[in-house]
This record gives C-alpha cells, sequence and structure tokens, in this order.
C-alpha cells in the first residue's frame, strides 16, 4: 500500500500505482474518504480528492470514494483481539482499515 501514500511533503509513488493497475485491471478504484463523525471534511479530504482526480486523470479508471469514519478504530480493534498490542502495527491497521472500506463498498453496493 506505499504506493498509495501521499501528504503534503510526498508524492505518490505513481510507477507503483500503474504497475498495480496493470496487474489487477480495475474497473474501479475504491478511495477512502476521512471525514469527521458529524460528515464535514477533515484536513486530509482535500487531499483525498487531490488524489481521487490525479488517479482518474492519469489512468481515466472510474474512482469511488467512500466514508471511512470508524474503520480505523475497527481495524485496531480486530488487530488486538488476534493478536493483543503487538499486533496493532500501522501498517497492518492500514491494510484491514483499506479491507473494511472495500467490504462495506460491496455491502452499499449490494442493497
Amino acid at each position: 500500500m506505499t504506493a498509495f501514500k501521499t501528504n503534503y511533503h510526498n508524492t505518490p509513488n505513481w510507477k507503483s500505482i500503474e504497475k498495480l493497475l496493470k496487474e489487477w485491471k480495475p474497473d474501479i478504484i475504491v478511495v477512502g474518504l476521512p471525514l469527521n463523525m458529524n460528515g464535514s471534511d477533515q484536513i486530509i479530504t482535500k487531499q483525498v480528492y487531490y488524489f481521487s482526480n490525479q488517479l482518474y486523470d492519469r489512468f481515466g479508471i472510474e474512482i469511488v470514494l467512500h466514508d471511512e469514519r470508524l474503520t480505523t478504530i475497527e481495524a485496531r480493534a480486530y488487530l488486538f483481539d488476534q493478536g493483543g498490542y503487538r499486533a496493532l502495527k500501522k501498517n497492518k491497521i492500514d491494510a484491514i482499515s483499506a479491507a473494511i472500506i472495500l467490504k462495506s463498498w460491496f455491502n452499499r453496493i449490494k442493497d
């Protein structure tokens, strides 16, 4: 997932992203949308919109933004149940959070 990490000081690893997209050939990319609990934007939300627009502009694949509220909390709880505090590593939390976002999106579209 490091290919997708970006912030004001870093740019996405476009080569890694392109490699993944060529390998997986997705029709849609689901991107987690960070929102405050009241539904308002967080500081990072603007970056997610910008990143999503860059993804679409570069690769022409449909981008879907999906609410990611509480996914980190859910991921941390899951990992803690699996292995206690030792299991709470950032990369694992991020991976589980991403899976939760995608599962939530699939559940939403099937209803």
